[in-house]
């Protein structure tokens, strides 16, 4: 099993851990800024939108185009702001995904895994 815990945007922003933790997930780009290597995406399903802070420094040969839906692979760090920033080691544009259908697998996994426990 990945030791990358498959969370949704507002689950990643509502764990209080004192230390980093390793995360995936997809969002849809709202905004990057290349000079800070620095994006934010958010959960465009929600009515209030979550968004999260996404530090691509470490990702090159990639094309970030906002709109586009990114599956996210990193550590999110926790230093006690909103929202937290994530550094990412692996992004994957994932546009054309079903998104409904994605949140209901990942709900149905969990289902799965915790009958298993």
């Amino acid at each position: 099993m990945s030791r990358f815990r498959i969370l949704f945007i507002d689950e990643i922003n509502a764990r209080n851990h004192l230390k980093s933790f390793s995360v995936r997930f997809i969002g849809k780009l709202r905004s990057y800024l290349p000079a800070t290597h620095i994006g934010i995406l958010v959960d465009s399903d929600q009515r209030r939108h979550s968004a999260v802070r996404v530090d691509f420094q470490n990702i090159v040969d990639i094309s970030l185009k906002p709109g586009s839906y990114y599956q996210i692979v990193g550590e999110a760090l926790c230093d006690h702001v909103e929202p937290v920033t994530v550094r990412a080691t692996l992004v994957r544009n994932v546009d054309g995904v079903d998104m409904k259908m994605y949140k209901q697998a990942v709900r149905d996994r969990r289902a799965y895994l915790y009958e298993l426990s």
